[in-house]
This record gives C-alpha cells, structure tokens and sequence, in this order.
C-alpha cells in the first residue's frame, strides 16, 4: 500500500515513511529467522534511503536512516554466513 501511494506521490515523506516501514519488516523477519525474505526487505530500504540521502546530503536523519540500514543489511548477511558481503 505504501509503495502505491509513493507511485503516486513521491517525495521525501512518502519515501521516508516506505522506507522505516521496510526497515522495520526486515527487522521482523530477521527475528522470525527467515534472513532471506529480510535480505529483500533490508535492500530496498537501503535503496530508498541512498536516494534520499544523495537528495539532502546535510539531512542528518537521512544519514542515520542509511546508516542504520546498512548496518542490519550486515547483521543480516552475518546470520546466512556471508561475510565477505557484510564486511
């Protein structure tokens, strides 16, 4: 539903409210162990969130935003044991 009205309305708001939503279903899924699905999940936040950063490089929310993603997408690829990727 998100991803629709960010199709019909983007900008910062509507692809920062996708984003922590992606987030926080990767989070979910990491927990129920299917890293996989999370995997999904985690890389299109992280996609997201690039964009809003390259947008506003000085917003320091999109920078925390990025970074936190970044960081789960690691711990993420750590649990399916591929840690030349989560490096």
């Amino acid at each position: 539903f998100e991803e629709e009205a960010v199709r019909r309305k983007p900008g910062q708001s509507s692809s920062s409210n996708l984003s922590t939503s992606l987030s926080e279903a990767a989070f979910a899924l990491r927990r129920l162990n299917r890293p996989t699905q999370a995997l999904e999940y985690v890389d299109r936040a992280v996609a997201l969130r690039r964009k809003l950063h390259e947008g506003d490089p000085q917003n320091e929310y999109f920078k925390f935003a990025l970074s936190n993603s970044l960081s789960m997408r690691g711990s993420i690829l750590q649990d399916m044991s591929r840690m030349a990727e989560a490096g």
